[in-house]
C-alpha cells in the first residue's frame, strides 16, 4: 500500500507539469499555488481537462497527441480510473476471514485464515449501494492487485510526462500584456462591445 501510494505521487506531480504548460504562467510558484489550493484531485483533473479541451482546439498539434488524450482509453480516462484506484488504497479496510477450522486429535483445533485484503468497510452503506461489494474482483484487492496498482500508477506518470514533453505550447500573449496583467485580446474585444453597446442604449433612451 504505501509503495503504491508513493508511486501515486508521481502521477500527481506529472500532473501538475501538464497543469503549468497548460497555463503558461510565467511562474512556477503562482501556478503551484493555484494548483494545489484545489485540494481535490478529481476538482484538478476536471479543471485541467477543460483546459485540455481548449487547448487541443485553439493550437495546433499532432494528430496522434490529439488523440492521447481523449480517446476511450486514453489519458483523461487513464487518469480517473487511476485515482479511482488510489481512492480504494486510501479508504478500504483490512479483512482477513476465517476459512476452516478442523478438530485436532486431543482435543484441540486448527484455524485457517485467508490472506489479507482490502475491502470497502462492512459500515459502509454508500459503498453497497454503489456496489462495492467483495463479491466483485475490483472491491477485493489482495497483494497482486496492490503491484498491479503500483505499475499503472509508474507508467501513467511515465505516459503523462511525456504527453505534456511533446504538447506544442500556447502562443504567447505580448509581454506587456502578461507583465501588466491586461486582458487577453479577447476579452478587451468583448469590454469594448459592451461600452459601445451602453453608450448606443444612452443615446436611444436620451432621443
Amino acid at each position: 500500500m504505501g509503495l503504491a501510494l508513493v508511486t501515486w505521487q508521481d502521477v500527481e506531480e506529472a500532473h501538475f507539469k501538464l497543469f503549468f504548460k497548460l497555463i503558461g504562467a510565467p511562474n512556477a510558484e503562482i501556478a503551484s499555488l493555484a494548483y494545489h489550493s484545489t485540494e481535490s484531485f478529481a476538482a484538478r483533473h476536471v479543471m485541467v481537462g477543460r483546459m485540455m479541451d481548449s487547448f487541443l482546439r485553439n493550437t495546433t498539434q499532432d494528430e496522434n497527441v490529439k488523440k492521447a488524450w481523449p480517446n476511450a482509453d486514453g489519458l483523461n480516462k487513464r487518469l480517473k480510473d487511476a485515482y479511482l484506484n488510489r481512492n480504494k488504497l486510501a479508504h478500504y479496510s483490512r479483512k482477513i476471514d476465517m476459512v476452516s477450522t478442523q478438530h485436532l486429535e486431543g482435543g484441540g483445533m486448527m484455524f485457517k485464515f485467508s490472506g489479507s485484503r482490502l475491502q470497502a468497510s462492512a459500515y459502509n452503506s454508500v459503498s453497497r449501494v454503489l456496489g462495492y461489494t467483495p463479491d466483485k474482483p475490483e472491491h477485493n484487492l489482495n497483494i497482486f492487485t496492490l503491484i498491479n496498482y503500483t505499475e499503472e500508477f509508474r507508467q501513467l506518470a511515465t505516459d503523462l510526462d511525456n504527453f505534456q514533453g511533446s504538447l506544442k505550447s500556447w502562443p504567447l500573449e505580448p509581454d506587456l500584456l502578461r507583465t501588466l496583467g491586461l486582458p487577453p485580446k479577447y476579452l478587451e474585444e468583448f469590454l469594448q462591445f459592451r461600452a459601445n453597446k451602453t453608450a448606443s442604449d444612452d443615446q436611444s433612451s436620451g432621443e
